[in-house]
């Protein structure tokens, strides 16, 4: 079977054209087959870019395409087993407390059983851990299987498996949703957005955390940038961001540097899938037990703030 038999064509998700420019060819192996894409499509993916990397000539956005059917990445989120990912909880959890503590400072928003939240994408229930510890009432939406299982374990927190359109939310039902490192793995952004706007509230606000193509770490690390993945299906500007949450009925409020904070082990193992001097580093951190120091890094991650139009 060849690899043509695993993709689709897409159109571009904010103008809908087929008019494009390819930055970057394909990469695809001869001998892939289903079960080595299902490996692709995790949380802690650190696979590099192996898909043909487009640029919109009407809009400018740039995505994959074709790229891998949206069913096996969907399959993929829902049963992959990622204890890696899950062991970085412990500092995604620090990262958030410092974020919404500051957020809702800016905002003026009181946390309050009164006022839900959802968690789009929710992981392992980082975020809403610490917006529940923080007062607020939080129901987080995940495909992973094993994420989900870990959320509730660990943290008693309402995380429901599965997409966001097969939870059937009321209308109108929440003050604030978010997506964090999520709009980039969806293969239809627009469609979520809808259903985002239909259940948020007129006054709510609206989340968003990507990885930044225009942001001064990619250009300067070119084809090297780690957030070059191919769980990655799109990678929006300022200004792409911007064009699809208009579309879809947003108006932007605030667009801000997001900084991570993760352990320098962890960190410096997935650098050494891309520079070759990060895996000595890594052995030298490792000897020196180093490892689980909290490092706290910008490659380019943006955080947007957005309130329905």
């Amino acid at each position: 079977m060849t690899f043509d038999n695993f993709l689709e064509t897409v159109n571009c998700p904010i103008c809908d054209r087929q008019d494009y420019q390819v930055l970057r060819k394909a990469n695809y192996s001869e001998n892939i087959t289903r079960q080595k894409l299902l490996e692709i499509y995790k949380s802690s993916s650190d696979t590099e870019l192996i898909d043909q990397v487009v640029k919109c000539l009407e809009c400018g956005l740039v995505y994959l395409n074709p790229r891998v059917q949206s069913d096996i990445i969907l399959e993929s989120y829902s049963e992959a087993i990622d204890p890696k990912f899950t062991s970085q909880n412990p500092l995604r959890i620090r990262t958030f407390r410092k974020f919404l503590d500051h957020w809702i400072k800016r905002t003026k928003i009181t946390p309050s059983v009164k006022k839900k939240i959802l968690d789009v994408g929710c992981a392992a229930g980082s975020f809403p851990k610490v917006a529940e510890d923080m007062g607020f009432s939080v129901v987080g939406v995940e495909p992973s299987k094993y994420l989900c299982n870990f959320g509730q374990r660990e943290y008693g927190l309402d995380l429901r498996q599965g997409t966001l359109h097969e939870q059937n939310f009321s209308e109108e039902e929440f003050n604030i949703v978010s997506m964090f490192d999520v709009i980039e793995h969806l293969d239809q952004p627009g469609y979520v957005l809808e259903e985002i706007k239909r259940i948020l509230l007129s006054d709510g606000h609206l989340i968003v955390n990507y990885p930044d193509y225009d942001s001064w770490p990619r250009k300067l690390m070119g084809t090297k940038w780690p957030f070059f993945l191919s769980v990655h299906l799109f990678y929006f500007t300022p200004q792409s961001i911007l064009q699809i949450l208009e579309k879809h009925g947003f108006q932007v409020v605030r667009i801000e540097p997001y900084f991570q904070t993760l352990e320098l082990g962890y960190v410096l193992e997935r650098a050494g899938q891309i520079f070759y001097f990060a895996k000595w580093v890594e052995k030298a951190v490792k000897i020196l037990g180093l490892g689980q120091i909290p490092f706290k890094y910008y490659l380019g991650q943006t955080l947007v703030t957005a309130k329905k139009a």
